[in-house]
């Protein structure tokens, strides 16, 4: 049978959980074909990158006194602000240096991309796989800031600028759909990430074609009381036309952190990028 495109989307913060090699080695196994993720995932990427890390801290900690030593704090896991802004920078100057004009995230982020010489990184290795990255809501997250520092100071000199173009986003992944035999989607977590893969099956109608998940696996701790699109199961996606009616899908109510790398394990144990 003919391999589906695998799309992976990817919500919270799962580096600062310690999934990044785990991630990575999906990447690397070519159990993946298209990310689409949240920006503080990719930013956490990068930062990591750049060799600054994560350290493990206290939930319970003050915060005000954290605030006064630099740290930053995800749950229970530290970061050095003073790092973070040298992050920022970096976006920054990435998008000083491209020609002005508008970028889907997934240019903006192969240029980052190109930049980056970590063996352990997400971004890099999709990037030299030619697997394309998707971040529909780049502004929000630290690169978005790195964005905007770049365009303010591009205006107070009257300069042009970089922007980045959400619809180009959602025009360049719609034709990954319609030019793919089949698709898939695989979800850590929920958020934008789910329901823009989602839509761009969604979107295929534009081109002619009426599309559906061939089949569909989530994690997530989200509750579907709620009606939130994070937690709404794949079953209630085949009433979009979103999902086949005879996908196979599951939905397994497990945190990331710990279903993930087993489901990896399963992966790569069983051979299923082969």
């Amino acid at each position: 049978k003919a391999r589906p495109t695998v799309f992976l989307g990817l919500a919270g913060p799962l580096i600062a959980a310690g999934l990044r090699k785990v991630i990575r080695d999906l990447i690397v196994s070519g159990a993946v074909d298209v990310v689409v993720s949240t920006g503080a995932i990719i930013y956490q990427d990068i930062y990591a990158s750049f060799g600054h890390g994560h350290y493990k801290g206290e939930i319970e900690a003050d915060d005000s006194v954290l605030r006064q030593l630099n740290i930053d704090r995800i749950y229970d896991t530290y970061i050095d602000d003073e790092q973070v802004v040298r992050t920022d920078r970096f976006c920054k100057l990435v998008a000083d240096e491209l020609p002005p004009g508008n970028y889907s995230s997934r240019a903006y982020l192969a240029a980052l991309a190109e930049r980056l010489e970590d063996e352990e990184s997400i971004l890099y290795h999709c990037h030299k796989l030619g697997i394309p990255v998707f971040v529909p809501a780049l502004n929000d997250s630290s690169i978005g800031i790195g964005l905007t520092e770049h365009q303010v100071r591009a205006r107070a000199q009257g300069k042009p600028f970089v922007s980045i173009d959400a619809i180009q986003d959602n025009y360049e992944l719609v034709q990954i759909v319609v030019k793919s035999p089949k698709t898939a989607a695989f979800y850590v977590a929920g958020g934008v990430q789910k329901n823009y893969i989602n839509d761009s099956i969604v979107m295929s109608y534009i081109f002619g074609h009426e599309r559906g998940h061939d089949y569909a696996l989530q994690i997530t701790t989200a509750v579907t009381q709620d009606g939130g699109l994070s937690s709404s199961t794949l079953s209630e996606g085949r009433s979009w036309g979103k999902i086949k009616s005879e996908a196979r899908c599951a939905m397994a109510w497990v945190e990331p952190s710990v279903a993930l790398p087993l489901l990896a394990g399963y992966v790569f144990g069983k051979q299923l990028t082969k």
